[in-house]
């Protein structure tokens, strides 16, 4: 099975961060009245709106910061989805801009969302947040998202949710919090840590304990750390992964960084989606007649979900693929026995796993794909016992 996480946590190299000050100057002023001033006839078409933002833009900077601004400035903090658990609003970019409220999840995923219709690259980041930089963080699970923003060549970190006041009581707001734009690494990290550690930017990168210690620990950490890794390997590394992979990617290195509960429960279902993703390959390979590599990847399938087995309680449809390529393993095992003079995969072992898929299957509520599945095991097991006399 492919594991991409731990390696990268180990690529040490110097690195010097610029900060935005040192970099390009921005004309907050003539930026931000023009984001104050955006047509409301064009708040609900992301493409123009952006446009709009960006026009008198001189650099990337500048381009983040009309982004930043229009949004702290029109979008309030959905208190409501928090104090009454609702989840079927605020899923997507129109609801957002339609409602003009969100939470950090929607924050983030709509200054990404411009970001890149601007041409800028950048990413939602998944964390754990203090208060204040004195406050004790809940470390079992995140419980927040901002952004990192790559301009001109360097990486940056904002926050859009905690840089607008509008979360307090929904009026107008014209005043931009300037603590969470472009932040320093070293400052942003007394209220943010990052799931994964490439994300804070650093060296250096401090551990959770450091972290839930507190600044006067994350200083010294800062000051006295003779070890550096190279951050901008790995992110690129990660960056350069598929969909799928990254996602699994960064489960990994978050339940390494942090093994809590929580973190094994998220990396459980992300190997489970990887398994997912992985045998959306195999029906090609059925179609294609290759035997050898579909069972190869069967193979990494069924060991996908072995270890997911061990992490996680598995949803319905998780049990259902994990039994489903046991059987289809088989199958294909047997096919690769047939006209061989001695059975490459012995047969008590294919009863085995039939066997094996019959525990899972029993699991499983009443449904149709399980009565059928069980007919299976139950068909197959006797035709490889008679082959095994």
């Amino acid at each position: 099975m492919r594991l991409l996480a731990l390696p990268l946590l180990l690529l040490f190299c110097l690195c010097i961060h610029t900060s935005a000050q040192e970099a390009f100057p921005i004309n907050k002023r003539k930026i931000d009245q023009r984001a104050l001033k955006a047509p409301k006839k064009i708040r609900d078409d992301l493409p123009r709106l952006t446009a709009y933002l960006i026009a008198e833009a001189d650099n990337d900077f500048e381009k983040a910061r009309a982004i930043y601004s229009w949004i702290v400035s029109n979008i309030s903090y959905d208190h409501k989805v928090i104090e009454d658990n609702i989840r079927r609003i605020n899923k997507n970019i129109r609801d957002i801009l339609t409602r003009r409220k969100a939470i950090c999840m929607g924050y983030a995923d709509l200054f990404k969302a411009m970001a890149e219709l601007a041409e800028l690259e950048a990413a939602t980041v998944d964390g754990y947040s203090k208060g204040t930089a004195t406050s004790k963080a809940d470390m079992n699970e995140p419980d927040h998202s901002w952004n990192a923003v790559k301009l001109e060549g360097n990486w940056y970190l904002l926050d859009a949710t905690w840089g607008s006041s509008l979360a307090l009581n929904d009026q107008a707001y014209t005043t931009i919090n300037e603590d969470f734009f472009l932040s320093e690494p070293d400052q942003f990290l007394k209220t943010h840590l990052p799931i994964a550690p490439f994300w804070q930017l650093l060296d250096c990168p401090i551990s959770p304990r450091t972290y839930e210690e507190g600044e006067a620990a994350i200083r010294n950490h800062l000051g006295s750390c003779d070890a550096t890794y190279h951050f901008q390997d790995s992110l690129h590394q990660y960056l350069r992964l598929s969909t799928s992979d990254r996602r699994l990617h960064l489960a990994t290195i978050a339940y390494y960084y942090n093994p809590t509960a929580g973190m094994q429960e998220e990396y459980g279902h992300a190997l489970m989606d990887y398994a997912g993703s992985l045998s959306d390959s195999v029906d090609i390979y059925q179609m294609q007649d290759l035997l050898e590599p579909m069972i190869r990847l069967q193979e990494e399938i069924i060991s996908t979900c072995e270890q997911a087995d061990s992490l996680v309680h598995f949803h319905t449809w998780q049990q259902e693929l994990y039994a489903e390529t046991i059987i289809n393993n088989v199958v294909a095992l047997f096919q690769q026995n047939q006209g061989q003079s001695a059975p490459i995969t012995p047969w008590s072992t294919l009863i085995k796993k039939l066997e094996q898929a019959q525990l899972i299957l029993k699991d499983i509520k009443k449904s149709y794909f399980k009565d059928m599945a069980l007919e299976q095991c139950e068909q197959y097991i006797t035709i490889l016992k008679d082959y095994a006399r």
